[in-house]
């Protein structure tokens, strides 16, 4: 930026100032350069009045031309040149806030190779089509791999740094990449409508997305540049000094004001998306101060959702039959308990009919025209045995035939986190036994546990209580998260409801990351505020020193661009 070949002009001015003070040709260089620089935004700024804009550009036009008029020269390059060079430091400083989009765009493939190996522009695909991907090479589309198996880099969607062993029937993401051997892919999303399509939206969205401080700043620039115009030529009349009234032009536009939210917002949206952290706007982090509750949905989020069959215990048939009538019907869910049922018995081969889904609960269907239930306890109208693992019982009306015995795996750093955490209230909302809840619960150190809960009875809770962050796996909780002031989903690449209800997606699944997003949300508070005080005292210390007649327009722009300078510096240490 320094070595930029639109400086040279002002280097010459300078150059010519300092050695041939006064002369014809130092004036000269003097006018010229003004009027160069002066071409890059007068003139824009003079058709905007057409459109009833009245900017800051228009305050610097105004000020550059009565120099040229009243004769100094020098001041008219000097403010031009340090008004221009101001606005690339800007320019720089918001093009670093955008390195994480920029670095994932470059994961997005233009071109593409077939299944017969003829390259094609990403255009020229449809769903269904298939693609070819090899050896290091990104994967263009989401779907599934039809031929091949590899080990596919999956850290630009989860934010985990170990490749993922996938083979046929397994899904696959755009942007990701193909470690070792070829996987022959069927598309089911391009472009935009891809995971990774999503997570660029979100993160170009959320740099767009103003805060409320950004909006008064906004609504206030409107009257301010008209008013200081006014104010310019009234202090002209009053104190009969063009001097005066041309620095006050210059000392009061509002650069470093206009660019303190913007800034700091920004470099804090692009610290939290290096760390995995997709934040939806800096209107969240701004919200995130006054939040007082934080609820935790409990499988999938304090655990690894990582639920195994430990035990299955017999009654009216084997074990066997037991887990491949469960199997059958849990085939037709999608709910993490099912999955578990259906990987521990994939052999499954009972055809099923007239399935009633009851939310929350479990399933009741028809096999060879018996009925069969399979669920919670709450299912049945007779008592049945407690455990305090996640049960699963398998029955009819008038019996249990067998129940199977799951358990979880807590996150490592579930406990710790509860701990940086002690400064809200923190609840627990499941819908497992409270045993298990319970168990979970004293390990991590939650007291306060809801177990047993309907969606619509976790999302009754949500909507009494004020101030809550829901914490979920995005999955049965995208009601409660879309209801809660702030909703925290773990993770986004499996579940895209949890992209559209969450206003926060833990990418890597890290609960270690709600800490450093509240740490991140108070640090950018205070920056914030850090930089709208230097922007004001810095307006007020110049407007004082103009009308002592102890700053003229020169000095007035480079305190005006070291101020801007001064915010740009104090909004980077939200990088670290």
């Amino acid at each position: 930026m320094l070595l930029n070949k639109k400086w040279v002009p002002f280097i010459i001015s300078l150059i010519l100032r300092i050695f041939l003070y006064g002369t014809i040709y130092a004036k000269i260089a003097h006018i010229l350069t003004g009027l160069y620089y002066a071409s890059m935004f007068s003139l824009q700024s003079i058709k905007n009045l057409k459109y009833k804009i009245v900017g800051i550009d228009l305050l610097i036009t105004i000020a550059v031309f009565g120099a040229l008029i009243i004769g100094e020269y020098w001041e008219m390059a000097s403010v031009t040149f340090l008004y221009l060079f101001g606005n690339e430091l800007e320019k720089q400083a918001l093009y670093k806030t955008n390195e994480r989009l920029r670095d994932m765009m470059k994961l997005v493939p233009t071109n593409l190779r077939l299944e017969n190996n003829e390259l094609v522009s990403i255009e020229e695909i449809d769903i269904g089509t298939k693609i070819k991907v090899l050896q290091g090479e990104i994967i263009p589309v989401d779907g599934l791999i039809v031929t091949g198996d590899s080990t596919i880099d999956e850290s630009s969607i989860t934010g985990e740094s170990l490749p993922i062993y996938k083979s046929i029937n397994d899904f696959v993401y755009m942007g990701t990449i193909v470690k070792e051997g070829f996987i022959i892919v069927e598309t089911s999303a391009i472009e935009e409508d891809t995971i990774y399509g999503q997570i660029l939206d979100l993160i170009e969205t959320a740099q767009n997305r103003k805060s409320n401080f950004q909006r008064t700043i906004d609504k206030f620039s409107q009257y301010y540049t008209p008013f200081v115009i006014i104010l310019s030529f009234i202090a002209f009349i009053i104190l009969k000094d063009i001097h005066i009234a041309l620095s006050l032009l210059v000392v009061s536009c509002p650069g470093a004001l206009v660019i303190a939210i913007p800034i700091a917002s920004s470099i804090a949206l692009g610290n939290a998306a290096k760390s995995n952290i997709l934040i939806k706007g800096i209107d969240v982090l701004e919200s995130l101060n006054t939040m007082q509750t934080i609820a935790f949905d409990k499988t999938g989020t304090l655990t690894k959702n990582e639920l195994k069959v430990i035990k299955v215990i017999a009654y009216k048939k084997n074990e066997e039959e037991i887990l491949n009538i469960a199997a059958s019907i849990e085939s037709h869910s999608e709910h993490p308990i099912a999955n578990a049922i259906v990987k521990q018995f994939q052999n499954y081969n009972y055809k099923c009919e007239n399935l009633e889904f009851i939310a929350g609960k479990g399933i009741i269907a028809y096999i060879n025209d018996k009925k069969y239930i399979v669920g919670q306890e709450s299912l049945f109208s007779f008592e049945v045995e407690h455990y305090s693992n996640t049960t699963v019982y398998v029955g009819d009306d008038n019996e249990i035939f067998g129940i199977i015995l799951l358990s979880d795996t807590i996150r490592e750093d579930a406990k710790n986190v509860i701990s940086d955490l002690s400064s809200f209230n923190i609840m627990m909302l499941t819908g497992d036994n409270y045993d298990s809840a319970v168990e979970v619960g004293n390990y991590i150190g939650i007291s306060n546990i809801k177990s047993r809960l309907l969606p619509e009875e976790k999302l009754q809770i949500i909507r009494d209580s004020e101030n809550i962050i829901m914490v979920g796996d995005g999955i049965n909780d995208s009601p409660s998260l879309m209801e809660s002031d702030i909703g925290i989903s773990m993770g986004g690449s499996e579940n895209r409801v949890a992209m559209e209800t969450s206003d926060v997606i833990l990418m890597d699944k890290n609960l270690k990351s709600i800490p450093k997003l509240i740490k991140l949300a108070k640090k950018t508070k205070h920056v914030m505020i850090q930089n709208m005080s230097i922007a004001i005292l810095t307006a007020l210390v110049l407007f004082a020193g103009v009308l002592d007649s102890k700053i003229n327009l020169s000095i007035g722009m480079l305190v005006h661009e070291l101020s801007i300078l001064a915010v740009i510096i104090n909004a980077n240490r939200l990088r670290w």
